[in-house]
């Protein structure tokens, strides 16, 4: 097979994108150092557009659409990978130079390295869908028990962001996404890991066929019964979930 281009991504400015982490305490900061291998500060240690892409898709008008695990971050490039928007979440982390903070404040607490775990687009509606790379970990609390992993929809043609929730399982333990893909509007396949009933269970994975068109929009929604009524869904048992 040839290879018939190459499109190196870049920032408005037509700077090239690093791997680099963006600086400590800043959106999309994990708290990754690039250190030597003496455990020293490379310089330049840190990069505000540093990127860790974790998907792909087509978008409007030639457009592609990228979304980045550290942030999460979703970045929309032109045919030539020069970015037209960075869009980061609304929380509380330090602001970025270039990154509009329209995902939701609640993605920010995603678990290091898995901010993303695929971007597909819905044909019909233009809708862009990323997937958490996992659970989300609020306060520290929430990786391992959590019940849901949250997918983000962003049109960017009415620039409304909605939030819809994957169900985690009893004996699914770190549920990661890897891919994401759409079949219809309504309808997406999701590959997906974890192991089965507990840290040292056997490791399986799946593909799961997502169906949109009955899912509640979570944007709005936390609990209302239990013990943790008033908190994230993340606190929940899958029956205070539904409920």
């Amino acid at each position: 097979a040839d290879m018939v281009s190459l499109t190196s991504l870049k920032a408005a400015d037509g700077t090239g994108y690093s791997g680099r982490p963006t600086p400590t305490d800043s959106s999309g900061s994990d708290g990754a150092r690039n250190l030597d291998e003496a455990l020293q500060p490379r310089s330049p240690e840190f990069d505000q557009r540093g990127l860790d892409p974790a998907g792909v898709t087509d978008g409007d008008a030639g457009s592609l659409w990228i979304c980045d695990r550290r942030g999460p971050f979703l970045i929309q490039v032109d045919a030539q990978g020069r970015s037209l928007q960075r869009l980061g979440p609304t929380g509380n982390a330090g602001a970025l130079p270039e990154v509009s903070r329209r995902l939701p404040a609640i993605t920010e607490a995603r678990q290091p390295g898995l901010g993303c775990g695929g971007v597909a687009l819905r044909p019909s509606s233009g809708e862009v869908i990323f997937a958490l790379g996992a659970a989300l970990n609020i306060n520290g609390r929430t990786a391992n028990s959590a019940r849901l992993i949250r997918i983000v929809g962003l049109n960017p043609r009415t620039n409304v962001v909605r939030q819809f929730g994957m169900p985690i399982r009893s004996n699914e333990f770190d549920l990661r996404v890897l891919d994401l893909e759409t079949l219809s509007e309504e309808r997406m396949l999701a590959l997906v890991r974890y192991r089965d009933g507990s840290a040292i269970g056997e490791q399986r994975w799946e593909i799961r066929t997502i169906d949109l068109s009955v899912a509640t929009e979570l944007s709005s929604r936390s609990l209302t019964n239990g013990p943790n009524s008033g908190l994230a869904l993340e606190f929940g048992s899958a029956a205070e979930i539904t409920a």
